[in-house]
């Protein structure tokens, strides 16, 4: 009987760190949506950055320096900010996540400064990726994540987010 109530105060102080039902989390739509739109406007603005400057001179992918690639990731970073920075700060969005009607936020409901975003969402999971022999594999089995009833990708379990529906109120007043 003891181990019950410790089972139930658990799930008691969980649920009160987690605000949002499950109907007000994004859905699966929603979050390959805002996805493929990032995804597809970053590349769309990166790749021709990156082939013009830093690559420009590369015929074999055996000429790429450490520092190239240093310098390709500098560029997707800047591209980023450049393309969601405005979104990002002000409402915790992307231009994917704006267009798909969903939003990023704490799970107790505060919204996220930019540079939270930024390092724990997109930095640190992408550091991750870079791991050799099991980086793709961390990034694949990431993204599934959010096939779970949570609907938190790797990303949201790093930085203590979750995507939820642009039109959900904030619980919580959130100062800038």
């Amino acid at each position: 009987m003891n181990n019950q109530n410790h089972q139930s105060d658990h799930m008691q102080s969980a649920s009160t760190l987690n605000p949002y039902q499950p109907e007000q989390l994004a859905t699966l739509g929603q979050r390959l949506a805002g996805a493929f739109i990032d995804g597809f406007l970053q590349l769309a603005t990166a790749v021709p950055i990156i082939s013009r400057t830093v690559l420009a001179d590369v015929t074999q992918v055996s000429e790429i320096t450490t520092a190239m690639v240093v310098q390709v990731n500098i560029i997707h970073i800047l591209v980023y900010l450049g393309l969601h920075g405005y979104l990002l700060h002000n409402n915790g969005q992307t231009i994917g996540k704006f267009l798909a009607g969903s939003k990023i936020r704490f799970i107790d409901g505060r919204k996220p400064s930019l540079i939270h975003i930024v390092v724990m969402r997109t930095l640190v999971p992408g550091l991750l990726g870079l791991v050799p022999r099991v980086g793709l594999a961390l990034v694949t089995a990431g993204a599934a994540l959010v096939l779970r009833p949570d609907r938190r990708a790797l990303h949201d379990h790093i930085a203590g987010t979750v995507v939820v529906k642009a039109d959900v109120p904030d619980p919580v007043n959130t100062p800038d």
